[in-house]
């Protein structure tokens, strides 16, 4: 993704020294679960939202899924199918219910 993760003791400071010692005693400050790894990255930001690796995954996960479903306005390569699409007509899809 080319972002710098918190590794060691800055994910070790990022949660506090009671988890910083849970971690650091089963070795999970080297190779921390994801799940884990995003709460961290979101706390060492402030814990008002997600830090930048939980934020790209996120992104990530909600533009291919988009990108991959089949009523989706959006191809697999990309590009808007059927020509151009603007929000005056997504507006319209959803007030006809479609």
């Amino acid at each position: 993704m080319g972002l710098t993760p918190l590794s060691g003791l800055a994910l070790v400071q990022a949660v506090g020294p009671t988890q910083g010692g849970v971690l650091s005693a089963h070795g999970f400050d080297s190779r921390t679960p994801l799940w884990y790894y995003i709460l961290a990255e979101a706390g060492a930001s402030g814990g008002a939202r997600l830090g930048p690796v939980g934020s790209r995954m996120f992104a990530e996960t909600l533009w291919n899924m988009i990108r991959f479903s089949p009523d989706s306005i959006i191809g697999a390569d990309g590009r808007v199918q059927g020509g151009a699409f603007t929000l005056a007509d997504l507006i319209n899809l959803s007030k006809n219910g479609a």
